[in-house]
């Protein structure tokens, strides 16, 4: 599995220049949200907002650094374009493969089996 991530991003990296996403016409999306507290809204309004700002190019990613460890991260940000120049602000960090397997998903029963 290594090998073929290794592949994979040195493709990634070979390339110079970087392509913009093709959106199809009409295009729906399913927002998904999976939780155990089927009254509470937040989360499914969370990623509806998410959604939206993907929809009006107001989403981007970036390596950050993050303070407290003097690690660069990778985050998902909000982007506004101003008269001023580009403006962001963190929405979400994107998790490392390692911190990936630290996370269990409700099963919308109250659980989160393994």
């Amino acid at each position: 599995m290594t090998d073929e991530r290794e592949e994979i991003t040195e493709a990634v990296l070979s390339q110079l220049e970087v392509k913009e996403a093709e959106h199809p016409t009409g295009l729906e999306m399913t927002e998904w949200a999976f939780t155990n507290d089927l009254t509470n809204p937040a989360i499914r309004n969370l990623f509806h907002m998410l959604h939206q700002a993907a929809f009006v190019n107001k989403l981007g990613v970036m390596h950050a650094l993050h303070k407290p460890t003097g690690t660069v991260q990778s985050l998902i940000v909000g982007v506004e374009v101003t008269d001023n120049g580009v403006l962001t602000w963190p929405l979400a960090k994107i998790l490392t493969e390692t911190e990936q397997t630290e996370y269990l998903a409700p099963d919308g029963n109250g659980n989160f089996p393994e």
